[in-house]
C-alpha cells in the first residue's frame, strides 16, 4: 500500500510542477473543492457522497483506459506512448480559526 501512496504523491507533485512551468492553456487538470464551516455530520455525509460518486467516475475512467491501453494502430504510435491517469483524494481536518485560508485561482 505504501508504494501506491508514493506513486499517487509523485503523480500529484509532477502535475503541480508541470502546471507551474506551463501556460494555463497547456496545464494538466488540477482541481480542488473545499469548505471550512461544515458540521461533523455534514462532513461525514460529504465523505460518503464523494466516495460514492468518485467511485463511479473512477470505474468509468478505468474501463476507458483498459479498453485503450496498448491498443496501437502502428509501431510509430507505440513509440510515442504515454502514461496517463486520473487521481482523486478526500481530506478532512479540524477547522482552526487561527489559520486563515486564502482561496487561490489560476485563471490565466
Amino acid at each position: 500500500m505504501l508504494a501506491i501512496y508514493g506513486i499517487c504523491t509523485s503523480d500529484l507533485l509532477k502535475t503541480i510542477a508541470y502546471n507551474l512551468e506551463h501556460d494555463f492553456a497547456d496545464t494538466h487538470l488540477q482541481m480542488q473543492v473545499a469548505y471550512n464551516d461544515l458540521s461533523v455530520d455534514r462532513a461525514q455525509a460529504f465523505k460518503s457522497l464523494s466516495q460514492r460518486e468518485a467511485g463511479k467516475l473512477m470505474k468509468q475512467f478505468n474501463e476507458w483506459l483498459a479498453k485503450h491501453n496498448g491498443n496501437y494502430r502502428s509501431e510509430a504510435e507505440r513509440a510515442e506512448r504515454r502514461r496517463a491517469g486520473f487521481g482523486v483524494y478526500y481530506f478532512e481536518e479540524e477547522y482552526d480559526d487561527k489559520k486563515e485560508e486564502t482561496p487561490v485561482s489560476r485563471d490565466g
